[in-house]
């Protein structure tokens, strides 16, 4: 293969035009500079190869020439190019197109095409925190950035540092497509880089996960795998004991459980459930179970509260005045006699069993709920009951209120705290028999971006900066061979290269500098590194935006304060400024719409 005498071939900043001219002005500037840029094949090629290399090159394409029998032959090097539509881009469209350049037939997003004679052979998807459209002052409602309707904003992109991996233009001179991120279970919006590396399974493979066959249980899980971490127990409102956190101090009247033997076997499993009354201090435990692992009774007896009784919820916890009325067991006597089944070598189960250990004032570090492995039927964060995830998982009616209770000292009205908790301990040898996303919601189960491309025979590789994700998801990407963490952007990018040279694709998250002032500097000198190790017709995708933002936390931290005064107080009893309004509600839609966006450019590097 020839090459030009001149092979400035890239698109470069001066290629694209920074306002408004005449058509004919630039057909004759632009034909002056593509002769030039032909040099020495300009007398070998005819005025309709010509016309066609013109075309070619104010398009944006890279284009050597291949000389059989003396006649030159154009090659136009793959690019890729943007079109406008009236939509935004997704997460799983980007998905699709990281896909859809390695394989050609494969579906493009609508607006996205792959033109050129080559082939893609290698593709990088590098998620930047930076170009966000609300920065650039893109109005709600633009799809795509080009100069014929965000003149400023293009003309901005053109003159930032890191212009020359940004693309090229077609047609329109669309150089960016905007997307948006999909909303979470609280509508907020959620994490993009999680949204392209979490691919949803199909139908068939979640109905094979949620009904399982006990012939194939290669899906088995443990029950360290199940516990909740230290910033669930902080999530869940959990009481931290000093073995997670030595700083944490010990309230009156409240006890930690003793440390176990330490001799690694595994812990043993118990489940508890306690029953609550309303007191002038709130909630009181009046009655409590503790079973062991074979489902058999420790413990089960009545609590009499110290406090005055406002309402013995006898609807929920099957108590009423009788119940109580003989009854000399104190908190402080539940205390001794729990910590004398209950150690660092138990993993206590339970459904919400946050409660359970806030009433009972007792500290304990290995807890697995049933309320947070097991998903409500919309998804989280709504929180499942336990009666429903009897009936759904175990086939079990509980809590039954015409129920016979054997003459037991419980009421008939409300729940048994032995069978409730038996419930959640069979709850949890499900979820250890059938594995990790027994139970959960089908948008939670899911492979990785590693998984769908393996499935393509192609191997993808993700790098991210200490991320944090669920245990669920956290286990699938540790356990492949291409998932890769470290801790700074000048290590992921270092890895990026070392990946994109071993294999088909590679997706990188890049993380704010602790910096503000440096944020561009240390983008653009991790970029041009990455650019410059590319192998020759590689495509380069950019997935730039914030992740975050002041005004939006804002509002969701007043909304969820707003939240949890009205779970525990009448609406008219909350001042008027923390109240939450419809007015907070439009203005909080319209900001989640408005930084939920984010732009997507595309490249080949051509080298010719």
């Amino acid at each position: 293969m020839s090459e030009l005498t001149n092979p400035t071939v890239e698109c470069t900043t001066t290629d694209r035009p920074t306002a408004k001219r005449p058509k004919e002005e630039e057909t004759i500037d632009s034909n002056k500079k593509f002769k030039e840029e032909i040099g020495a094949w300009k007398s070998k090629l005819t005025g309709k190869q010509f016309k066609k290399y013109a075309k070619a090159r104010k398009n944006g394409f890279s284009v050597s020439f291949d000389e059989e029998n003396n006649m030159p032959t154009q090659i136009l090097h793959p690019q890729v190019f943007f079109e406008p539509v009236g939509k935004y881009t997704t997460m799983k469209e980007i998905r699709s197109l990281l896909l859809g350049l390695l394989k050609k037939g494969s579906t493009m997003p609508k607006g996205i095409r792959a033109l050129g004679d080559g082939k893609i052979p290698k593709v990088v998807l590098l998620d930047c925190p930076m170009l966000d459209p609300s920065d650039l002052g893109v109005s709600l409602g633009e799809y795509y950035i080009s100069p014929t309707n965000t003149l400023d904003v293009y003309n901005s992109l053109m003159q930032h540092k890191i212009s020359k991996y940004l693309g090229h233009k077609l047609g329109e001179n669309v150089l960016a497509s905007m997307t948006t991120v999909g909303l979470d279970t609280h509508k907020y919006f959620a994490d993009r880089f999680l949204d392209i590396i979490q691919s949803p399974l199909s139908k068939e493979e979640i109905k094979k996960i949620r009904n399982p066959n006990d012939q194939f249980l290669e899906n088995r899980t443990t029950t360290d795998f199940l516990m909740l971490d230290y910033d669930q127990l902080v999530s869940e409102g959990y009481p931290i004991p000093a073995i997670l956190d030595n700083s944490s101090e010990l309230p009156e009247g409240w006890v930690d459980t003793p440390i176990g033997s330490g001799d690694g076997r595994e812990k043993r499993l118990m489940a508890l459930d306690c029953e609550m009354c309303r007191t002038a201090n709130g909630l009181a435990i009046t009655s409590i179970a503790l079973v062991n692992a074979e489902g058999e009774s420790v413990l089960r007896c009545h609590v009499k509260p110290a406090e005055k009784i406002i309402d013995y919820l006898t609807k929920y916890s099957g108590v009423d005045e009788t119940c109580l009325r003989d009854v000399k067991t104190t908190l402080s006597d539940i205390q001794t006699e729990l910590l004398k089944h209950i150690d660092g070598d138990v993993v206590l189960i339970g459904h919400g069993l946050n409660n359970d250990l806030n009433c009972l004032q007792i500290r304990h570090p290995y807890i697995i709920d049933t309320s947070t492995i097991y998903h409500h039927t919309n998804g989280p964060p709504a929180k499942p009951s336990l009666r429903f995830l009897a009936h759904r998982w175990l086939k079990r009616q509980i809590q039954e209120k015409s129920k016979n209770n054997g003459g037991s000292a419980y009421s008939q009205q409300g729940h048994d705290p032995c069978e409730d908790a038996i419930a959640s301990l069979d709850l949890v040898k499900k979820k250890l028999k059938y594995g990790p996303e027994y139970g959960l919601h089908p948008m939670w189960i899911s492979e990785t971006i590693i998984d769908m491309f393996e499935r393509h025979q192609l191997q993808c590789s993700v790098v991210q900066i200490n991320p944090t994700y669920t245990p669920s998801f956290t286990s699938k990407l540790r356990e492949k061979k291409t998932y890769f963490t470290v801790t700074t952007n000048t290590q992921l990018a270092e890895k990026v290269i070392e990946q994109h040279a071993m294999g088909d694709a590679v997706v990188a998250e890049f993380q704010l500098p602790a910096q503000e002032e440096d944020k561009n500097e240390v983008m653009v000198n991790c970029l041009e590194m990455i650019y410059d190790a590319l192998e020759p017709d590689t495509a380069l995708v950019l997935l730039c935006g914030n992740r975050t933002n002041t005004e939006l936390d804002s509002l969701i931290k007043r909304n969820s304060l707003y939240k949890q005064a009205l779970a525990v107080q009448p609406l008219e009893e909350i001042p008027m400024e923390d109240r939450w309004t419809l007015e907070d509600e439009q203005n909080l839609t319209t900001v989640t719409d408005t930084y939920r966006r984010g732009l997507l450019f595309a490249m080949v590097k051509n080298v010719v």
